[in-house]
Parts: structure tokens; sequence; C-alpha cells
């Protein structure tokens, strides 16, 4: 190789590193953010459920290596841009529900910068605005591994008023899963893009949910984010297993495939 075009790749090399460099930089820039929520976030509850974020981080380049696809539709309005990840429920051969179930998260863009987050409100209709911002915060003590693109965390014992949902609620929310093994659900998806792609497997997504005996989440899986994401709630239902059982809050997981 000769001296210039061994010059020119150890350029680009380290153009690369540093661009890759800045990217998980603005992770923990995020991840520090989520350990002041308040200062940084705001929640709102209109027709979608949104999050606001106060001090901008995230690039568009960014959600989309995190999303690790391109969005199903873009909108682009002068310098406001925004994303739309559609989520398609998926079913087994011969079976279906009347209820539109499919999952829609937008992304608002200010200058490039993520400033909001849009949810389907559907999704969390059942879950009460002060549990759903102690999981997002819960995620400021992630762990994360950068290699396997995984991260998982846990939802703490101490408050022990929140309310876990249960199987009844998820199926509330999400419809009938694909398959149930006993207190085990596992919900499929296709995630919708502008283009067909080669290999429709690199689109379809699955979300693992297990309950305990009394029928509460206890621990959920998904495969969201081109890696795997974790929560753990099981030593909050620990600490709530003899109240609920006092307060007969108990549940039967049963006749979710009917």
């Amino acid at each position: 190789m000769k001296p210039k075009t061994t010059l020119l790749v150890l350029l680009l090399a380290m153009v690369c590193l540093m661009v890759s460099g800045c990217f998980y930089l603005r992770l923990q820039q995020v991840k520090a953010q989520l350990s002041r929520f308040d200062d940084y976030y705001k929640i709102s509850e209109g027709e979608r459920f949104s999050i606001t974020a106060k001090e901008p981080i995230l690039l568009s380049v960014d959600v989309i290596r995190i999303m690790d696809a391109p969005p199903s539709k873009i909108n682009l309005k002068g310098q406001e841009l925004s994303f739309d990840y559609i989520l398609e429920k998926q079913y087994p051969p011969d079976k279906s529900e009347p209820n539109n179930y499919d999952i829609t998260i937008t992304f608002n863009f200010l200058q490039d910068k993520l400033s909001e987050v849009f949810i389907d409100k559907k999704f969390f209709a059942t879950i009460p605005k002060w549990m759903l911002i102690d999981l997002i915060k819960a995620f400021a003590d992630a762990r994360v591994d950068l290699q396997k693109r995984s991260l998982s965390a846990s939802l703490p014992s101490e408050s022990s008023d929140v309310h876990i949902p249960d199987a009844n609620e998820v199926i509330l929310l999400l419809g009938k899963p694909y398959t149930q093994d006993g207190n085990n659900f596992t919900y499929k998806y296709k995630r919708l893009t502008p283009q067909p792609t080669r290999d429709q497997k690199d689109n379809s997504l699955s979300f693992f949910f297990t309950f305990d005996k009394q029928g509460r989440l206890v621990k959920c899986r998904s495969e969201i984010l081109g890696g795997v994401m974790e929560l753990d709630l099981t030593p909050l239902a620990q600490s709530q297993e003899q109240t609920s059982a006092a307060d007969g809050n108990s549940v039967e997981i049963s006749g979710a495939q009917k």
C-alpha cells in the first residue's frame, strides 16, 4: 500500500472512531440526565403520551442507530423533522383480532436534536404516570453492554405502593400474545420500513413478559433497540407479595389464546 493511501486509511479509521465515540458520549450524557429526570424532561398527557427534552442531546442519526433501522415514515417541514416508527403486530396463522394493536412511536427533532417522543397512549392506558417515570429513571442506573447491544435495569423495592401491571392489563394494552407458555407471554411485531428489505427477519421484533403466580409482571425483555433490553420487577413484586395477598389482588392467567 502506498504511503499516501495508508495515511488516508488511517485518517478514515480515526474519523470513524471519533464519530462512534461522540455517539456513546451523547448516550452517557442522556443517561446522566435521566438521573435528574425532572430537571431535564417533562411528561405530558393529551391525545398522545409525550416526553419532552428540555436540553436535547441526541441527533436524528443517533435515533436511527439506536432503533437499528430507518423510520417507517419521515416528515419534514422547514427545520422540523419527525420520524414515525410503526410496529405492526403479528399473529399466528388463522388468528387475528378485531382491534388494532399496532404501536407507533414518533420522534420529533428541532435543529436535528431529539426534542420530543410521542408514544401511543393506549400502550400506557393502565400504567400511571408516576410509574412510567420511575421506570425511565431506573435506566439511569442501567447496566449497558455496548458490544452485545444489551441494556438491563431493575425497579427497586422501596416504593411499595407502585402499581405493577398484571397479565390481564398487559392483554388489555397489547391484545392476545403470539404464544403463551404458562406464565410467559411472547408478542411478535414487524417493524415497517419505507421499502421492503431482502431479509424480512431483520424487521421482526419479539417482546417477552414473565408473570409470577399472582399474575403480576415480574420481568420483561424486548429487542426493540436492535439489542436486548431487560427490566426486572422481581424485587418490587416480592415486597408487595404479602400486601397483594391480603388485599386479594391476585389474578389468574388463563384464556389468553382463546
